[in-house]
């Protein structure tokens, strides 16, 4: 019965992520798409605003992500500070979180007042998808070589939130409340029980926030329990919707890259591999729930599955491809409390994150798995003895450094803030916490968002130590992938060369072993002191 529905899951899938790709492949190559007319009457007021449609460099392109960036932020911390009741660190924190489509919460969702949900929240969710879409686009653009221009990036991030977000957005949230969740403009409902006492009921754009937080692979929960909440996710109908909505948009860009390459065995190989390493963390994950025998034996069992911290309505398969799609997808959404999760399932949820590249939050996660792309071509052009090309272009050492700096920085701002950590906490006491503070870290510097919970993580400390570790987490691998891109694109075609192909079996596998070796190579020992060890000890 579950693969059954596995399989027909996974098939649904591979369709919608297609004809996402169909439709991306349009709005990158600036072709006319359905409601052109519409679309185009909508977009040009927004780019009179935002600015003209003149190609841009590499320059150009970054510095407009950060400065918009920037004044988004700054503009949402001042309403947060204002309106939301927050302490200045933990605005601070949340308002880094949105903007890097991270939504790591160190607070109650029930605390925010409803129009700070929607003047702050759901626009961040938004906005920060659009960026991470638009670089995606850019990125395509560049390393195709079929283009002579990165793009423009308000054209892109306009087009993003107008053709893509918004329509999407929309009918998820219809799908949704058809579901059964709640949208209402009111912020509580007065209702009477069955004693006859009354209790108020939070209530607000439910649908709407869950729509987005979904298809922008945000995560950030409008109530603290996230998508666990009966109010976010009432039914298993809702608990499918939510998680094919997650992962559509990052599937269809690697859909669109090849049909923009024009050549769909290119991008059947980055998806096979993607989709290969993901049914690997799920059967692990899986099996963490469903396996007997003394370390699940204090954790609850029920019919051979690990029962404690899972909602009732999810239990099963529900519960395990949530949590395995939240954390390779980097969405951060929940619907089960991780930190029950067994130790081997906890494992494979943080190898999701640790990897960032297994299709990944939209746009960024394209980025990742293109810079493994680059590193398995120059190995095997090393081991040849040649010079490695890539998409007819040479790969030379401008475009190893950028990858160098892309695959580094991740391990770096995840193993040095959990050894400060470590430190000003006087050591962590177990093995449990340390999962807990490595988990942290992780998820802040995937911009993934979803914690483990814990340890006391709304303090001054963890708030800004977390907040610049997102922060290098989005914007310094952007950066440095945009380089990368743009250099590849200046460079001249060396035409029909015979070059190392990476649209075949072997390149399959090569990429796949790649990405699992490195992901391997550099946590083993991080997962060794807290994970492992707890499962090692729990079975000892």
């Amino acid at each position: 019965m579950e693969l059954g529905f596995l399989i027909v899951f996974m098939l649904v899938f591979i369709g919608l992520s297609f004809l996402m790709g169909l439709y991306l492949k349009k709005i990158i190559s600036y072709e006319d798409t359905f409601g052109e007319k519409v679309f185009s009457l909508i977009e040009r007021p927004m780019l009179k605003l935002l600015g003209t449609s003149e190609k841009m460099n590499f320059k150009d392109y970054l510095i407009s992500i950060l400065v918009s960036n920037l004044v988004m932020a700054i503009v949402s911390f001042i309403v947060l500070l204002v309106a939301s009741g927050l302490r200045w660190d933990t605005t601070i924190n949340t308002a880094i979180s949105f903007i890097t489509n991270t939504n790591l919460q160190h607070y109650r969702g029930e605390d925010i007042p409803v129009f700070v949900q929607s003047l702050v929240m759901i626009f961040l969710m938004f906005t920060s998808a659009a960026t991470g879409i638009s670089v995606a686009f850019a990125f395509i653009r560049g390393i195709s070589g079929k283009f002579n221009s990165l793009g423009n990036f308000f054209e892109d991030f306009t087009k993003v939130i107008v053709r893509v977000l918004l329509p999407i957005s929309f009918v998820v949230a219809i799908l949704l409340m058809l579901g059964g969740v709640p949208q209402s403009l009111g912020s509580e409902t007065l209702a009477s029980t069955l004693s006859g006492s009354k209790q108020t009921i939070m209530s607000g754009p439910i649908a709407t926030f869950e729509a987005i937080k979904h298809i922008g692979t945000n995560g950030g929960g409008y109530f603290g329990a996230n998508s666990a909440h009966p109010f976010e996710n009432p039914t298993p109908i809702t608990n499918i919707i939510e998680m094919l909505s997650m992962m559509v948009i990052s599937g269809g860009l690697i859909a669109s890259f090849g049909l923009i390459m024009k050549n769909k065995k290119q991008g059947i190989v980055l998806f096979a591999t993607c989709l290969t390493i993901f049914l690997m963390l799920f059967g692990m994950l899986h099996f963490g729930e469903i396996a007997k025998g003394s370390y699940l034996s204090s954790l609850g069992i029920q019919n051979g599955m690990n029962i404690e911290g899972k909602e009732v309505r999810f239990d099963g398969i529900l519960s395990t491809l949530f949590s395995t799609i939240t954390t390779t997808f980097t969405t951060g959404s929940v619907n089960t409390s991780l930190d029950s999760l067994s130790h081997l399932s906890v494992i494979a949820a943080m190898l999701g994150m640790m990897l960032n590249s297994i299709f990944g939050g939209d746009g960024v996660g394209f980025l990742n798995l293109i810079t493994y792309v680059i590193l398995s071509v120059f190995i095997c052009g090393l081991m040849v003895g040649r010079t490695p090309e890539l998409f007819s272009k040479k790969v030379e050492a401008k475009e190893m450094k950028c990858a160098s700096i892309a695959i580094l920085v991740h391990p770096t701002i995840i193993l040095i803030p959990l050894a400060i950590a470590a430190i000003v906490s006087k050591g962590t006491g177990d093995y449990h916490t340390l999962s807990r503070m490595l988990y942290e870290f992780t998820s802040a510097a995937a911009n993934n968002g979803s914690l483990m919970e814990g340890i006391r993580d709304n303090t001054v400390f963890y708030n800004l130590l977390t907040g610049i570790t997102m922060l290098i987490g989005r914007y310094v691998s952007m950066g440095a992938l945009l380089y990368a891109s743009y250099s590849l694109m200046l460079k001249p075609s060396v035409g029909n060369a015979e070059g190392f192909k990476t649209d075949n079996v072997l390149f399959y596998i090569i990429l796949t072993i790649i990405i699992l070796v490195i992901g391997a190579l550099t946590f083993f020992p991080a997962l060794c002191l807290g994970p492992i060890a707890e499962y090692l000890t729990s079975i000892g």
